[in-house]
């Protein structure tokens, strides 16, 4: 990343000026500093997330570790110990991106639904959307903090949901916590 990050830096006038016309005339010049805005976005985007991705796979081990050793503490449970092997892990990034992908698919019919009350019903409609669409971020915010831990012990989707559904009010409250308050939800990330 910090190669990348590097190489950007070195070629970025070279990089815009490949996109852009010759600054010779005034348009030319509002062109390069809006191609160079969009780059500049485009590239902070960029890192964060291979950031985020490089952080992600280097720590997965670790936080699969951090979470066996806190249910056993906290809780005396043992989560279910595979072997570490290719099937294993293949078998856990089968079921980690099915959930994933249900989970997208739940929040995108929930939002389509209340963006459709939001337009449909006059004035209540935006009221309804303004405090379900926050519900469900906070709830869905929650559920993705706890999905390491539930997915440690190998639960279903359906009852990872069922989880949520029986405790919907204080995962509000921690899924608000954790969206509100800057920093303070990569405390819980563990």
């Amino acid at each position: 990343m910090t190669t990348i990050l590097w190489l950007t830096y070195e070629n970025w006038d070279a990089l815009i000026a490949h996109f852009t016309p010759e600054r010779t005339t005034w348009y030319a010049h509002v062109v390069y500093w809006i191609v160079w805005v969009l780059a500049a976005l485009l590239a902070t985007v960029l890192f964060v997330f291979g950031a985020t991705l490089v952080g992600s796979i280097i720590a997965s081990p670790f936080n699969d570790i951090l979470v066996r050793r806190t249910l056993k503490v906290l809780d005396g449970v043992d989560a279910p110990d595979l072997p570490f092997t290719a099937s294993v892990v293949a078998q856990d990034v089968a079921v980690s991106a099915g959930h994933a992908l249900l989970n997208f698919g739940l929040w995108l019919v929930t939002m389509t639904a209340l963006l459709l009350i939001n337009f449909l019903v006059p004035v209540v409609g935006t009221l309804i959307y303004l405090v379900l669409s926050n519900l469900t971020t906070f709830w869905f915010q929650a559920h993705i903090h706890l999905d390491l831990p539930m997915s440690v012990m190998r639960w279903s989707w359906r009852r990872k949901w069922e989880l949520m559904w029986e405790h919907r009010w204080p995962l509000c409250g921690f899924g608000m916590v954790t969206t509100l308050l800057p920093c303070v939800n990569y405390l819980f990330l563990p």
